[in-house]
């Protein structure tokens, strides 16, 4: 007896137990689901660090990020958590990957001071880019570092034109240790 021309009865007997076979799977995949999102055993306990960090050790991020991590290995926001480590000072950039099953893989990009920028309290740098940054200057010998300062957002332009300045001055007796970027006659920028 083939299926069609099985009583209407058969035929709906069976398609109600399909139905309810199928809503019973999901109904047990949803809570396998569940269970894995909000088990301990996937919530985030070590942080491994790559890269040459020479200011960020694996044990000072753990101790400064790990409180702020919102989820487990599933339901952790990467967006968000890339951001809490790079407000961490020396890390200018950080690449993250989940690593089952309680693990975060992070790989580090750090600042590499190139001048200080600002006055002379001041506890910001600039890098390698032109990025103004903050950080603790006495994890660094600042004192062969030159002095910067400008306008915000003029970091980029002070540090090509010192960098341009030391290669002109290279052969010279004189090199320059400072330079300063000041608005001068309708914000025509002048260097002193």
């Amino acid at each position: 007896m083939s299926q069609n021309t099985q009583p209407v009865d058969v035929r709906l007997m069976n398609a109600t137990a399909s139905l309810a076979f199928s809503g019973v799977f999901v109904l047990v995949c949803a809570a396998v689901i569940v269970w894995a999102l909000r088990n301990p055993a996937f919530a985030i306990t070590q942080v491994v660090v790559h890269g040459d960090p020479q200011h960020s050790s694996s044990v000072s991020l753990q101790a400064n990020v790990l409180p702020q991590l919102q989820g487990n290995l599933f339901t952790l926001d990467l967006n968000t958590t890339q951001d809490v480590f790079e407000q961490m000072p020396w890390v200018r950039k950080a690449e993250l990957r989940r690593v089952f099953p309680n693990t975060l893989d992070v790989r580090l990009q750090e600042h590499v001071p190139v001048a200080l920028w600002g006055g002379d309290e001041a506890s910001t740098m600039i890098n390698t880019f032109g990025e103004v940054f903050e950080a603790n200057r006495g994890e660094v010998e600042h004192e062969s570092l030159p002095r910067l300062a400008g306008p915000e957002g003029e970091s980029g332009s002070v540090l090509a034109m010192y960098r341009f300045l030391h290669e002109e001055l290279k052969d010279s007796a004189m090199q320059p240790v400072a330079l300063y970027l000041t608005p001068r006659a309708g914000d025509v920028p002048f260097f002193a």
